[in-house]
This record gives structure tokens, C-alpha cells and sequence, in this order.
């Protein structure tokens, strides 16, 4: 992967101050793709079995509060 291999030696060759701001854009990038995901997941049904097992909980009385 050498387009990989270059971007890893230009962020080992930043200063302090732009790595600290490339981690910060960095993180909010990553966060936004996982938002992404997991909108789709929830509106595929992928995510309904966590439902489920919260309603069985809460049926049984075995739900904890957080």
C-alpha cells in the first residue's frame, strides 16, 4: 500500500501543533463514519435484536440502570 506508507511518513513529519490538529480532524472524521454506519445498521433492522433483548430485560426485571 504504498499511497498508505506515504501518508504515514507525512504525518510522522508534522510539527506538535498540526499533529494535534490532524488527530483532532482525524477523530472527527472516524466518529462521523461510525454515525454513518450505524444509522444504516439501525434503519436495516440490524440493530433490532438489542431491542429485543432491552424489552426482555426490563419484562423480566433484570434491567440495570446505567
Amino acid at each position: 500500500m504504498p499511497a498508505l506508507n506515504e501518508i504515514g511518513k507525512q504525518v510522522q513529519s508534522l510539527s506538535k501543533k498540526d499533529y494535534k490538529s490532524f488527530r483532532k480532524w482525524f477523530y472527527d472524521f472516524d466518529d462521523k463514519i461510525w454515525e454513518q454506519e450505524i444509522q444504516r445498521d439501525a434503519e436495516k433492522g440490524i440493530l433490532d435484536f438489542l431491542i429485543k433483548e432491552a424489552k426482555d430485560e426490563r419484562n423480566a426485571g433484570t434491567l440495570k440502570d446505567l
